[in-house]
C-alpha cells in the first residue's frame, strides 16, 4: 500500500516510495509514483475569476470544469473557465453602455473619447444623428459640424466663422465666404499626402470641384445626362496633354469669330448605314487664293493637250475595294477618272486616299484651273474661225 503525504512545498524524488501520493498544498499540485516514474497533476482554479472582477462563475459551468478535471482533460477545463470569464466581462461591459441612454436614444460606446457623451446620439423618431458643437471623430475620417451654419469653432488650419462640412483626411476646410474657392452650405474635402480635392456648392448655381493639383485626370469616359460639356467663360479646347503642336479642336466662345477650329485633318469614316460623308447646309470654303500670298505665277500651257490625255469613265467598285475597307456610296455604274492617268498629266491633283494612304485619290477641284484654260483656248479657236468666215 502506498501512503498519502502532505507537503507545503514541491516534494523531492527521494521522498517517494512506490505508489505514494504527495499533495503540495502550497502550490496546489498533486504527485504520485508508479512503477514507471513520478507524475505531477496541476489543478485549475475554479472558485474565482480573474482579479479584474469578482463575479463568480455559474455553478453549472463549475460542474463542467470539475468533470473535465476528473477526466484528465486540463485543457478543456481551462478553456471552459476562460469562456465563462469572457461572458462575465462582456455582460459587465454591456451593462455600462446604456447608463445614460433615454428610451429613444442609442449611445455609441467604443471605450474611447466619446463614451457616454449624450451630445453624440441617434434619435430614431426624427431619423437624426445629433453631433454636439464640440464633438469630433479624430483620425483618417473627421466629421465636424455646428448647431448653426454661423457657429464659430477652431480647427487645425486656424479659427474663424465656418460652414458645416465633412472632411476625409483629418483636416477641416478653412475658408471664409469672401475667399476664393469658398463653399456655402457645406463641402467635402479629400486630403491625401499628394494633395486635396474639395467638392461642394460654392453658390446657388453650381456644384464646384477644386484641387491644389495642376490638373484633373479621369481614366474612364465622362458621361453627362444633358449631353452638354461647356467652358464657363473661355474657349473650350480639346487638346491632347495640353500640347498645341498636336491635332486638337477649339470651340470658340464668341459671336463674331468662327465657332469651331480643327487643327489637323478631319477624316470621316463609314459607320453602319452611313458612308462617312462630310455635309454642310451652306458653303464649304477651302484654301487661300489671294494674290498677295503667291509668287512665280505662270499660266498653264497647252491645256487642251493635257485634258485630252485623261479620261472620264463609268466603272464599278470591285471586291478588293471592300476587302481594303472602302465603303462606296454607289457601288455600280459610278462616274469618275483614273488617278494614275491623271497623275501622269496633273500630279498636283493626286492625294493619298483617306481610308488607306497606300491608295490614291483625285482632288477634282485641282482640275478646275485646267478646265478654265481649256475653255479659254477653245474660245480663242472659235473666235479665229469666226473671223475667217
Amino acid at each position: 500500500m502506498g501512503k498519502i503525504k502532505i507537503k507545503h512545498r514541491e516534494p523531492k524524488r527521494t521522498e517517494f516510495t512506490p505508489n505514494d501520493i504527495v499533495i503540495d498544498v502550497k502550490n496546489g499540485r498533486l504527485f504520485y509514483k508508479s512503477n514507471h516514474d513520478i507524475f505531477r497533476v496541476t489543478g485549475v482554479n475554479i472558485t474565482t475569476v480573474t482579479p479584474t472582477n469578482n463575479n463568480a462563475i455559474d455553478p453549472a459551468v463549475i460542474d463542467q470544469i470539475n468533470e473535465a478535471i476528473a477526466a484528465g482533460d486540463a485543457d478543456l477545463a481551462a478553456q471552459l473557465e476562460q469562456n465563462a470569464i469572457d461572458i462575465i466581462n462582456l455582460e459587465a461591459a454591456d451593462s455600462n453602455l446604456l447608463d445614460d441612454a433615454a428610451n429613444t436614444e442609442v449611445l455609441f460606446n467604443n471605450n474611447g473619447t466619446i463614451d457616454g457623451n449624450s451630445s453624440f446620439k441617434f434619435l430614431p423618431t426624427s431619423t437624426t444623428l445629433q453631433i454636439g458643437a464640440t464633438t469630433s471623430i479624430e483620425g483618417v475620417f473627421k466629421l465636424k459640424n455646428n448647431s448653426t451654419p454661423t457657429t464659430t469653432f477652431d480647427n487645425s488650419a486656424g479659427a474663424g466663422t465656418q460652414n458645416p462640412g465633412i472632411t476625409l483626411g483629418g483636416e477641416e476646410i478653412n475658408e471664409s465666404s469672401t475667399s476664393p474657392g469658398s463653399f456655402s452650405g457645406g463641402s467635402l474635402k479629400l486630403q491625401t499626402p499628394f494633395g486635396n480635392v474639395k467638392i461642394g456648392p460654392r453658390n446657388t448655381g453650381f456644384c464646384h470641384f477644386y484641387t491644389d493639383r495642376s490638373k484633373y485626370y479621369f481614366n474612364k469616359r465622362i458621361i453627362v445626362d444633358e449631353g452638354i460639356i461647356a467652358s464657363y467663360n473661355e474657349d473650350l479646347k480639346l487638346i491632347p496633354t495640353n500640347d498645341t503642336a498636336r491635332s486638337h479642336i477649339v470651340i470658340k466662345n464668341t459671336t463674331t469669330d468662327c465657332h469651331v477650329e480643327v487643327h489637323g485633318d478631319i477624316i470621316a469614316k463609314p459607320q453602319g448605314d452611313n458612308f462617312g460623308k462630310l455635309m454642310a447646309e451652306n458653303d464649304v470654303i477651302a484654301f487661300a487664293s489671294d494674290k498677295r500670298l503667291k509668287e512665280n505665277i505662270v499660266e498653264i500651257s497647252n491645256p487642251l493637250d493635257k485634258i485630252q490625255q485623261v479620261r472620264g469613265v463609268y466603272f464599278d467598285w470591285n471586291q478588293k475595294s471592300k476587302e481594303e475597307g472602302f465603303k462606296a456610296a454607289r457601288e455600280k455604274n459610278e462616274i469618275g477618272m483614273i488617278a494614275q492617268e491623271v497623275e501622269q498629266i496633273i500630279p498636283q491633283a493626286i492625294e493619298p486616299a483617306p481610308f488607306n494612304k497606300e491608295y490614291k485619290t483625285i482632288k477634282y477641284d485641282r482640275l478646275i484651273p485646267l478646265l478654265v484654260e481649256c475653255i479659254k483656248d477653245q474660245q480663242k479657236q472659235i473666235d479665229e474661225l469666226k473671223n475667217k468666215l
